[in-house]
């Protein structure tokens, strides 16, 4: 995926990372000397990940490290060593990576040579892209691109660091029972997976078919829609939802994405925007203040893609407004960050500039960007949840990273699950880590029903190797915030994409249910047998009904 964003200069930066990484738009008119210094790095670390540096908070600046002028200008490849010149072309973008976030075999066989073609040092014929041009020449010297090569095989280590010292998993998950649901012959691609306390149903969004279903607590299939493309976000007002349509869940800039809203009792979906750019997620607030409610989308994208808002026009229509111009938006909150009564935006972004950015509302449909939490390109954000955790009255931030959809690469250390600590004006400190390899989504609530929050995760990238029971964990809350991760056996049962919590069965507990996607990127290794396992038993969901309270109404 390819961003475009704003150097401290005012000049244009390219900056990319995972699924399809640096296809594209390396060129697309792009010359100037900032873009240069961008791309390099920018590009080529973002596809590599793997030692848990710590993430910078920055309260007040959207300004990445530093800036630099092009290197190519400032200096002749004899006179800056390989650090220099990767610092002076990455930093100008965004957060520097170090070399030792990876291994020296995935910079030796993954990274470096896949990034040299996408900067016009390998022999990628750019031409076959619809959305590039082939570059006049390469955008580093090649002898600038054999020193940073050096520098980094030179201080990468040999083997991926180790994980923090964290508890270790336990192999049971008491006061659940897991109950698997068999729901089609092919392979699972499950989309969306959404638990409907209301309605104590469970909706189920299948990316095979373009499906809608609605299952009951039993796991039953009750109803089943057809819709334009694959749901990947819903939410419940009244008798209608609101869907997000991403039009195609694997990486793409077509505009074929859609949100609007369904009748599960005529079965009809009414679009409310169309030709969106593979929309992850969207919602409704009146960010001007007219009385009408407007349309924040999240247009993830691949290498275009903005995070916009929609305002609302009257009779049907939209003026569309970037909050973010760049792809990889993930998820969007509307809050009030400095109380001054106008709603700000709260958003999670997966690109070259990870992190977490507040859009706050200056009045007049202006809004001003400011980011809280920025990381190095390939740190692999995937889920952001606002929640107030220690019960101050802030809310607080639950943040998951573990994206490792690039290219075959080792266990990365920084994986997995942080809660950020709100000092009330949106200042952030961490404050709770719990390593997890791929970890791809988080859920928080009270599963116990011991009066705290307890945390429940799903990994889409597993380490099956030294973390076999890592796909799925629940970690309980002990106080202090300590946490004792629980597993158990059926969470191998699938790859699981999505996950959900509420009450699915009416008996006043939180359940949980567990959406496999099979047909993910092989980025990983994954044992044969477990595959065998998932093509021979073919699990959709997983749903784990929790027993607290049947235990507890007992004679």
């Amino acid at each position: 995926m390819i961003s475009i964003t704003q150097s401290s200069d005012g000049e244009d930066c390219i900056s990319a990372r995972r699924f399809s990484g640096i296809i594209g738009r390396i060129v697309i008119g792009y010359r100037r000397s900032a873009v240069l210094g961008c791309l390099l790095l920018g590009s080529a670390l973002l596809l590599s990940q793997d030692i848990p540096p710590q993430e910078r908070i920055l309260p007040d600046t959207t300004a990445p490290q530093s800036t630099a002028t092009n290197p190519r200008a400032s200096a002749t490849a004899t006179s800056l060593s390989g650090a220099a010149l990767s610092r002076a072309y990455c930093q100008s973008c965004h957060w520097y990576p170090e070399p030792t976030l990876i291994d020296r075999e995935t910079w030796s066989k993954g990274t470096l040579p896949y990034m040299s073609n996408w900067l016009g040092v390998g022999k990628f014929d750019h031409s076959r892209r619809a959305d590039a041009q082939l570059l006049e020449r390469p955008i580093p010297p090649l002898e600038h691109w054999q020193l940073i090569n050096r520098y980094y095989l030179e201080n990468a280590p040999a083997t991926p660091p180790p994980q923090p010292p964290h508890p270790q998993t336990r192999l049971s998950l008491p006061g659940f029972t897991a109950k698997p649901l068999f729901l089609r012959p092919a392979l699972s691609r499950t989309s969306l997976l959404k638990i409907d306390p209301a309605r104590r149903a469970l909706w189920i969004g299948d990316a095979n078919a373009h499906t809608l279903e609605r299952a009951n607590a039993a796991g039953q299939v009750e109803q089943r829609f057809i819709l334009p493309s694959d749901p990947v976000r819903v939410s419940f007002h009244g008798s209608e939802l609101y869907l997000t349509l991403i039009g195609r869940l694997l990486p793409s800039d077509e505009l074929a994405g859609s949100v609007g809203w369904f009748s599960p009792d005529t079965g009809r979906f009414t679009a409310q925007l169309q030709n969106l750019r593979r929309p992850a997620a969207a919602l409704e607030a009146d960010l001007n203040g007219d009385g009408q409610k407007d349309v924040i989308v999240c247009q993830f994208g691949n290498r275009l893609g903005r995070l916009s808002w929609f305002e609302k026009l009257g009779e049907g229509r939209f003026a569309e407004h970037a909050l973010l111009e760049r792809p990889g938006a993930v998820q969007a909150y509307v809050v009030d960050a400095n109380a001054d009564g106008r709603p700000d935006v709260l958003a999670l972004t997966a690109q070259g500039r990870e992190g977490v950015y507040l859009l706050q509302n200056d009045g007049g449909g202006r809004f001003r960007e400011r980011a809280v939490i920025q990381q190095h390109p390939a740190f692999g954000y995937s889920q952001l949840e606002l929640i107030d955790f220690n019960r101050d009255g802030h809310l607080d931030l639950l943040t998951v990273n573990g994206d490792s959809g690039d290219y075959p690469s080792g266990p990365r250390a920084f994986h997995g699950v942080r809660l950020y600590l709100n000092d009330g004006w949106f200042n952030y400190r961490e404050a709770w880590f719990h390593p997890m390899n791929g970890a791809y989504q988080a859920v928080v609530a009270d599963f116990d029903g011991d009066g705290d929050l307890d945390v429940a995760a799903i990994s889409f990238f597993p380490d099956y190797q030294n973390a076999p029971n890592d796909s799925f964990l629940l970690l309980e809350n002990l106080g202090d915030l300590k946490f004792q991760p629980w597993s158990l056996p059926e969470a191998n049962d699938g790859r699981w994409l999505r996950m959900d919590a509420g009450d699915l069965d009416g008996d006043g507990d939180i359940d949980l249910a567990l959406g496999s996607f099979l047909p993910g990127p092989e980025t990983i290794s994954i044992p044969a047998a477990l595959w065998t396992r998932w093509q021979t038993n073919r699990v959709s969901v997983l749903l784990l009904l929790n027993t607290r309270r049947d235990k507890t109404a007992a004679p």
